[in-house]
């Protein structure tokens, strides 16, 4: 069976495993905007952001 599936890896972390708050939301944007039907995020966050929120 073929599918029509494709899988994309992206890269927001550097060498400390951290990275801001805005790079993450516009990791989040460039999904949305490639048409990406499902998310997923292994990460945490010390505290709620308002871009991430808004690009959630």
């Amino acid at each position: 069976m073929l599918s029509d599936a494709r899988i994309f890896a992206v890269k927001i972390f550097d060498e400390k495993l951290a990275t801001y708050p805005s790079i993450l939301a516009e990791a989040i944007y460039w999904c949305i905007n490639e048409k990406m039907n499902i998310v997923n995020l292994s990460l945490g966050v010390a505290r709620d952001d308002k871009k991430v929120r808004e690009a959630c």
